[in-house]
């Protein structure tokens, strides 16, 4: 096989075991991927054994996230599903072959999906000022004045440019809840409910599903304990009588899934879990409420 014709020939490989849960497998094609990138000097295709190298990396991560997931190591599932899903990013930043690109929007979608179902919502966004860089590439410090000719994020002969941080001054941390870096997590007391009662209805990593966080209104039996001029159940602030009380519910998050290849029931699975965890970032202990629903599919 030559040089020339390899990425080609792993791209066929890749798409040909695109489900396959072996992290082993996954490590040797990086492997054989990138002992092709060192031999070629054609410009372009070191570019797209680059693509198909990054593409390995990140199916390695998220099947280590799935691996710690089933593990219950959720934090460092989560973690690892970060870094999955800046793998992924970077792909779609850098479409150098399109006959994968559809497959690293279904990875990015399904990395989404897992990270919809974590009960993570407070973070730590630490705020500095930059002072020294410089280019990966050409290793210029690079400014908007003074450009390096190299774009951030961007891949160059099978590279990709990123900016390394050289001196840089912390002027703050606050508490965010759209982070750019997820890993921040404000170490609370978690339900992670959901997260196992997903991960409990799969057989593998790449067992098709979907799921979206709606609301559901439950019967005020299973609230017979609230008191009526106390804080409503839904955790809007309101008193329980001002708010979901004249209703015919309460309302309450609620997880639909829909597992791929699975029976249809007659009854739908429909799980009420009560239970009382730290869930702001004072630590304030709140009644928080999870309902999830199963749906052959």
């Amino acid at each position: 096989m030559s040089a020339q014709l390899a990425s080609a020939t792993l791209t066929t490989e890749v798409l040909a075991h695109r489900s396959r849960p072996s992290l082993s497998y996954w490590r040797d094609l990086a492997k054989r991927t990138r002992t092709r990138k060192s031999i070629t000097t054609d410009s372009d295709e070191k570019n797209r054994l680059w693509f198909i190298e990054a593409f390995t990396d990140g199916t390695k991560l998220y099947l280590e996230a799935y691996r710690q997931i089933r593990r219950g190591v959720y934090f460092k599932g989560w973690c690892t599903l970060e870094q999955a899903e800046l793998a992924f990013a970077r792909l779609e930043d850098n479409p150098i072959i399109p006959e994968l690109i559809p497959l690293v929007e279904r990875r990015a979608d399904l990395i989404a999906l897992w990270q919809s179902t974590f009960p993570y919502r407070y973070f730590a966004s630490p705020g500095m000022v930059l002072k020294r860089w410089a280019c990966s590439i050409c290793g210029k410090h690079s400014t908007p004045v003074d450009p390096c000719g190299h774009i951030p994020n961007r891949v160059y002969a099978g590279e990709l440019c990123y900016r390394r941080i050289l001196d840089y001054e912390p002027r703050e941390v606050s508490i965010v809840t759209d982070p750019v870096q997820k890993y921040s997590v404000l170490q609370l007391d978690y339900d992670y409910s959901v997260v196992k009662y997903v991960q409990d209805h799969l057989t593998g990593p790449f067992h098709e599903w979907s799921g979206e966080w709606t609301h559901k209104r439950h019967p005020h039996k299973h609230f017979t304990d609230r008191p009526l001029d106390g804080l409503c159940p839904c955790n809007s602030k309101l008193r329980y009588s001002e708010c979901c009380l004249p209703t015919d519910g309460v309302r309450l998050p609620h997880f639909q899934m829909v597992v791929a290849g699975e029976a249809r029931r007659s009854q739908f699975e429909d799980q009420l879990v009560l239970r009382s965890m730290k869930d702001g970032p004072s630590g304030e202990d709140h009644r928080t409420f999870r309902t999830m629903l199963l749906r052959g599919g």
